[in-house]
């Protein structure tokens, strides 16, 4: 068992899903804990939470990925495949890769919170 060079545990080159630290639930980098006086001013805490968000986005995508494929052996879409440019050219799936443009993506969610937030606590605490 090792890290990789994002800090998270690898077992012979193969990730550990869910990704974990030093025990259950202890998930993500190690940024400090707020309660125990750490991240003292809005930098070491803005460093942070772009450290976590960073990981966030990683897991996203790691997970997008995961179902994509999964998606593909358990749910192919035929009829909708066949109504996606390039799925019948190809003689593919979409969810195997066939169509021309990938339609995959994340919704933005919390977006303008999580804009808001962080600096809403700069000017209230930190």
């Amino acid at each position: 068992m090792h890290d990789d060079e994002h800090g998270r545990r690898r077992r012979n080159g193969a990730e550990q899903w869910p990704p974990s630290g030093n025990g259950p639930g202890d998930i993500g980098p190690k940024t400090g804990d707020i309660d125990e006086g750490a991240l003292a001013t809005f930098d070491e805490f803005f460093d942070a939470f772009k450290q976590q968000f960073a990981f966030l986005i990683d897991m996203s995508c790691e997970y997008n990925n995961m179902l994509g494929e999964a998606h593909s052996v358990v749910r192919p879409t035929p009829l909708l495949s066949s109504m996606i440019q390039g799925c019948i050219e190809k003689g593919r799936d979409a969810t195997m890769g066939g169509a021309a443009y990938n339609s995959s993506g994340a919704a933005c969610i919390g977006l303008a919170d999580v804009t808001d937030s962080p600096h809403r606590g700069k000017e209230n605490r930190l």
